[in-house]
């Protein structure tokens, strides 16, 4: 389990929120909301109710906002916006938009990502084989595997498409056990900073201990990027909307894996991205800037896997792969480790095989000169199920059956 949990907050120093900032918050939430409970904004805002009730008193007190009604608790009311609390609220939410959970600290998040790094965490033979166990891998691969993961450092997954580089990269995170507590919002020098994403963190399913509500326990999260990775996806990026920046994926896979899937394959020059992180690879520090010019160093904390079907030697310098110091090859699976995921694929899809097939798949590789690929059995397997279930036929993997696929799935 993670050996951070960020406790509950009292009083409003607890949160390390500032009152004007909470102020804001708050008249910007009833500008959206007309009418809301302290509980409700409490809620809202992911505070404490007796710090929203303090602080809408104050708003009280200074005709910002008044009671419309009592609510179910005693002191709880309805409040709503005076004249000069709508023209307050208005000017606040052309600065930023945002009304909703209040932000953390820089500092806590720092002592965040400190107590649930991967880096250093235990990591033995049976946590790797539980991440990869849907996968036919050879032994050396997985020792060295986790040689890597025991380190928390980066990892270079190289070999020829189809053998799997992004089926490992997606299950290392597997291999570390337990749930990460994520920020909805940080306060960096006056400024918001967005890092929960919906996209990338799932709220943990399992028991959770009582915590601040202004973070989520998510799993531990994998980042994945491939074709699509531009530079601007590394850096802190305004939305104007909201009035805040967006955290860069670094920061979202922090306690988790970052993977830069068909690396060379990007928009960029693969130099470029290197490059960009050569310094953060090797120190554990990234260099950003906020919206304002401010320059921000930040803990660069995600376990990074690179995975290509390119020679490593063709995308970096040795420079650069000094830097990452485990480089795996995944490669073609060999005769008796492509029978036996021919074997778990049927199994998987209930297939039969007809006596003899197994062998003559087997033969007309070696025969056609064709590479094997540890995703043909899974995808010359689907074929043949769709193949006979669009007939009407058994699920058998006959001769005919696969003649049939393999015309359809290789290029002659």
């Amino acid at each position: 389990m993670s050996d951070f949990c960020p406790p509950i907050p009292r009083t409003l120093a607890d949160t390390g929120v500032p009152p004007a900032l909470l102020d804001g918050l708050l008249l910007k939430a009833l500008y959206e909301v007309e009418g809301a409970s302290a509980t409700a904004l409490a809620q809202r805002l992911a505070m404490p109710l007796q710090v929203v009730m303090d602080a809408l008193s104050e708003l009280k007190i200074r005709k910002l906002v008044v009671h419309r009604g009592a609510g179910l608790v005693a002191g709880d009311y309805t409040h709503v916006l005076t004249e000069e609390g709508m023209g307050r609220a208005d000017l606040l939410r052309r600065r930023s938009g945002w009304s909703h959970a209040a932000p953390v600290p820089w500092e806590a998040w720092l002592q965040a990502v400190e107590a649930q790094t991967l880096r250093g965490r235990s990591v033995g033979p049976a946590d790797i084989l539980r991440a990869v166990h849907d996968l036919e891998l050879p032994r050396d691969l997985v020792r060295r595997l986790g040689m890597a993961l025991a380190t928390g450092r980066t990892l270079f997954l190289y070999g020829q498409p189809g053998n799997g580089k992004t089926s490992i990269a997606e299950r290392i995170t597997g291999a570390f056990d337990g749930y990460v507590f994520v920020p909805r919002l940080l306060l960096v020098d006056g400024q918001l900073v967005r890092v929960f994403d919906a996209k990338v963190h799932t709220p943990w399913k399992g028991e959770v201990p009582p915590h601040d509500p202004r973070w989520v326990c998510c799993e531990r999260p994998t980042v994945i990027a491939g074709g699509e990775l531009r530079m601007e996806m590394l850096e802190l990026t305004l939305n104007e909307h909201l009035g805040l920046a967006e955290a860069p994926l670094q920061l979202k896979a922090a306690g988790g894996t970052l993977v830069i899937d068909d690396l060379g394959r990007q928009v960029m020059p693969p130099a470029t991205l290197l490059n960009r992180w050569i310094v953060p690879l090797d120190r554990g520090v990234d260099h950003l800037t906020l919206p304002d010019g401010t320059p921000l160093v930040v803990p660069f904390d995600p376990f990074v896997v690179f995975s290509t079907n390119l020679d490593p030697k063709d995308l970096a310098d040795e420079a650069f792969l000094r830097r990452i110091p485990y480089k795996l090859a995944v490669d073609d699976p060999d005769p008796d480790t492509f029978a036996e995921l021919l074997t778990l694929e049927a199994r998987r899809l209930k297939l039969k095989f007809e006596d003899g097939v197994e062998d003559g798949i087997l033969a007309w590789f070696a025969d056609s000169g064709t590479p094997m690929r540890a995703c043909h059995p899974r995808d010359i397997l689907r074929q043949v199920e769709a193949r006979q279930r669009f007939l009407g036929r058994e699920p058998v993997v006959s001769q005919t059956a696969i003649t049939d696929v393999l015309r359809s799935y290789f290029v002659a």
